[in-house]
């Protein structure tokens, strides 16, 4: 394994702010704005030897920019007695200061209506669209892409409490996304899912939840003109809560997930997956969280099919005063890249990620409609066939 020195930062930006225009919580109608400045010091993830190709020049090692992030938006919450309508409306408006190629244009759409029908029955019927920039990690190139992904979600719930302390429900969704450079156009999706949940709680607020959820996808755009990556996935999950104290509360999932590919089975992968996280709530102004997890996702690479990722976090929020609190973050996370991709047979050998992070933020809020914040993010990666500075970031934002 290689070894490389951190990089770090040498700059800082100096201005946030957020305010909700005077509305208060509980409004029905509550308008928003903010402003947020960053500096990233390895925007593209680069180790040292690494090399990225934008605006005509192909440039070597970690590069760093400044970046703006202008949202603005309303929430829209009525309730009509029993039935409550959600509704959210935002756009963001995201400008670089070298690589101003990279410059977009975000959205934020969401509809949702809340139902409840006498005392047995109640769901969810909504819709999302949202427009974001990919994750430069996430597109597998040496070239930095201003690739923006356009995700619509479409789905419905119903819930039958047929007991005080037992529930029986199913929904259906559909998920499509869309890439709008025409190099990713072969990760566009869609996938419709139904599930089926049952459901036992306590008055206390301690549950158990058991989910049988199927979905298949279907990819318009064939991989190398002729490879389907449809595929069609069974999860079983069961969800636990358990309220053992006012100071202590206890969170689990454990789950199956198996996927199987139309076209290339040797892609296909199962596995157990979980989560565990644990609620400390020391005072009424600190709180800790602490979760370990198990995770299973697919991946695109020449060596690999998908991805088992293993790990934990923890995260602390101190509310100093009612106008000052303090939240931090740690985590630690190894991706253990599995599975055969049915394409190539390149002997390459098996890649695994470590990745650590920290961040800290300090939240002010002067007025109820208005925060204003600081925030340090720091991170690391190492891979097996190198290692791989991720970033040390300050940045203002508005949470």
């Amino acid at each position: 394994m290689n070894r490389y020195k951190p990089a770090l930062l040498a700059g800082i930006l100096a201005l946030a702010f957020a305010s909700s225009a005077s509305a208060l919580e509980g409004d029905t109608f509550r308008p928003f704005v903010s402003f947020s400045q960053y500096y990233d010091d390895n925007l593209f993830r680069l180790a040292d030897h690494e090399s990225i190709f934008i605006n005509g020049h192909l440039l070597t090692g970690p590069q760093a920019d400044k970046y703006n992030v202008l949202n603005v938006g309303a929430n829209i919450d009525w309730r009509i007695e029993r039935q409550q309508l959600i509704a959210r409306v935002a756009k963001s408006l995201v400008r670089y200061s070298k690589f101003n190629s990279l410059d977009y244009d975000g959205s934020d759409y969401l509809a949702q209506w809340n139902w409840q029908l006498g005392n047995h029955w109640n769901g969810q019927i909504g819709a999302t669209q949202t427009l974001s920039q990919s994750n430069y990690t996430d597109l597998n190139t040496n070239i930095a892409l201003n690739n923006q992904r356009t995700v619509r979600n479409v789905s419905g719930t119903a819930n039958w409490q047929f007991h005080p302390r037992w529930q029986v429900g199913g929904g259906v969704s559909e998920v499509n996304v869309i890439n709008s450079d025409a190099t990713q156009a072969q990760s566009d999706f869609k996938e419709q899912a139904q599930e089926l949940n049952l459901t036992w709680s306590t008055p206390k607020g301690s549950s158990v939840r058991t989910q049988l959820r199927i979905a298949k996808a279907s990819y318009p755009n064939t991989q190398f003109a002729t490879v389907d990556n449809g595929y069609s996935q069974q999860d079983l999950n069961v969800f636990t809560v358990w309220s053992y104290s006012g100071l202590l509360r206890f969170q689990n999932r454990v789950g199956y997930q198996k996927r199987e590919h139309n076209s290339l089975s040797a892609r296909d992968f199962s596995g157990v997956t979980g989560r565990a996280t644990i609620d400390y709530f020391a005072t009424g102004k600190t709180l800790y969280s602490l979760s370990l997890y198990r995770e299973l996702g697919a991946v695109s690479l020449i060596s690999s099919s998908y991805r088992l990722t293993t790990g934990f976090s923890l995260n602390g929020l101190w509310n100093m005063t009612s106008k000052l609190s303090l939240n931090g973050a740690l985590s630690r996370e190894t991706d253990d890249f599995k599975g055969d991709p049915g394409i190539f047979t390149f002997n390459l050998p098996v890649r695994q990620d470590k990745t650590r992070n920290a961040s800290l933020g300090l939240n002010y809020q002067p007025l109820r409609s208005t925060v204003i914040g600081l925030g340090l993010q720091t991170g690391r990666r190492a891979v097996a066939c190198g290692v791989f500075p991720v970033s040390l970031r300050f940045f203002y934002r508005a949470p």
